[in-house]
This record gives structure tokens, sequence and C-alpha cells, in this order.
């Protein structure tokens, strides 16, 4: 099926640049909530909800205002691609972009107010054009903004939302990690001819113990997206060194930015501390794990 929308070329290319440049994870958000709220992470293991369900938004106000958007931009999940790529935009063609970040329902994406370019994370087109009036589909909804730049789904009352701050989208992105403690991994690569893909995926599922018995605590290792029979624990190492695609930047150089493989072993050792040590089988789930 043909694409809906026209593509900005150089808007495109940044966004290429910026999906490279970066991994998608969780691993600093949490740790910058953990060292800026007095967590241990020995504690945090045990029940990770409950070590960060009773921050309230002013709290992440006040984290984002503290660490800065730059800092907080430097590896992280749809927010800071946004970021990335529209500011990167701006600085080099100060006339032609004017970015602004919008919430579209657990998701953050930004939009041009001149080009009416959007940079989403998760588009397989690259950076489309979305001029005023014309509907725009996330996940199960439609957005369509109006000539002032505010923004509507279609399907919702009342009058269409003005755009939100980086600092503001930082801190929605910051609480709805905090709710989840999704801690993904993700390996985003292009090579020289500007094509994007994802491959290796690292997932820590940390649930809440209770007062009677241990909840599930694994870590699911995928080569390739969409691996039905991962093995949950090995050597990340042989994971994150595997050859990659022609000139594309090597899993390990995002591994060890912005600390994310220090994080990792934090967690990894607070959960050898405090449960023993972890054995290798296979599968998304382990023996015990009922589910939601």
């Amino acid at each position: 099926m043909p694409n809906k929308f026209e593509v900005d070329p150089l808007a495109t290319k940044a966004y290429t640049f910026a999906h490279g440049e970066t991994l998608f994870t969780h691993m600093k958000m949490i740790h910058n909530q953990l060292s800026f709220f007095g967590i241990r992470y020995e504690g945090f293991v045990v029940s990770p909800r409950k070590a960060l369900a009773s921050n309230d938004w002013s709290r992440y106000e006040k984290l984002v205002d503290h660490h800065g958007v730059k800092n907080l931009s430097t590896s992280g999940a749809c927010t800071v691609l946004a970021i990335r790529a529209s500011t990167a935009l701006e600085k080099d063609h100060p006339s032609k972009y004017d970015f602004k970040m919008y919430n579209v329902g657990r998701h953050r994406i930004c939009r041009c107010l001149k080009t009416f370019v959007v940079i989403d994370s998760t588009s397989r087109n690259g950076a489309e054009i979305v001029p005023p009036g014309k509907e725009w589909p996330y996940g199960n909804n439609t957005f369509v903004w109006n000539a002032n730049g505010h923004i509507k789904k279609t399907t919702a009352k009342g009058e269409p939302k003005k755009w939100i701050s980086f600092e503001e989208g930082l801190a929605t992105c910051l609480w709805e990690i905090a709710e989840t403690v999704d801690l993904i991994t993700l390996f985003r690569l292009t090579n020289e001819y500007g094509k994007r893909w994802t491959e290796a995926l690292l997932w820590w599922v940390i649930d809440d113990d209770s007062h009677h018995s241990f909840a599930a605590k694994y870590l699911v290792l995928e080569r390739k997206r969409g691996d039905e029979n991962p093995q949950r624990v090995k050597a990340v190492e042989a994971l994150v060194d595997s050859d990659d695609k022609l000139n594309s930047p090597k899993r390990r150089e995002l591994w060890e930015a912005d600390d994310c493989r220090l994080i990792h072993e934090h967690i990894w050792k607070a959960l050898v501390k405090k449960y023993g040590f972890p054995v290798l089988k296979q599968g998304k789930k382990p023996d015990s794990y009922k589910g939601h």
C-alpha cells in the first residue's frame, strides 16, 4: 500500500541518524530516578513498582530540571529520539524548522510548525509531512492538527490541545516508565544507504515480591525480534559483540554509551546478592510465571 504522506528527505536523514546513534533503552532513565530519589538497587529489585510509586509528578519535574534536557536525551525511549532529531534539524536549519512536542497517548512525537514534518520513532517511512487538517494515525487512534499547530484526537470532544515542552515530555516519559518498570534495551542500527532496523533485545522482567513469596525475576535476550523461544539468561556480551551490518555503529559502542552496561550490571549484581545466581532456561516466561 503506498504511503499516504510525503516524506521530507532532509528531516528523514536526521531521523535516521538519531535512530542509529542511540539505543532504545530505559536503563539510564531508571538509574536517574533511583539516584535522584535515593533508592538503592538492592531495594529496587525486590519491588520496583513499589519503590517508585510514592513519587508524585512534581518530583519528576524537579528531576528533569536538575539534569536538564540535554543530559536526559543521551539515550532513552521515543521522547529522546524525537528531541535529538528535531533539535539537530533546528540547529542546522534554524530558518526552516520549528519543532514542537506532542503527547499522543503514552508516546511523544515532534512536529514542525513550518514544514509540518513529524518525527516519530515508530515511523517506518521516515519524517512524514502531515499538513493541518489531514488525519494522522497512531496506534488505534487518529489525530489531526489545526493551522495553529494544536492537536486533537478525532474521536475526542473539546478543543484541540497545545504542544508540550521537552521538559514535560521527558517528565511524562519517566513517569510512565516508573509505572510499568519495563526495563527494555533495543539496539537500533542504520547503514550508509539510510536503512533503519532493530535487533538484539534485552528485557529485564522484575515483578514485585509479596509478603509471602518471591515474584518472577528474569532476563530475556532475543538476538532477533520476534524470537518465540529466546534464552532467558546468557552471556550478554555474546549478544552485544556479534558482527553488525555494513557501516552501522557497533552494538558494543551503543551498549557502553550512557552507562547502559554499568546499569545492567548494577541490576544483575543486586539480583544475585538478594536471590542467588541465575540459571539458563529457554522461553519468554519462567515455569512458575502465571501472567496477568
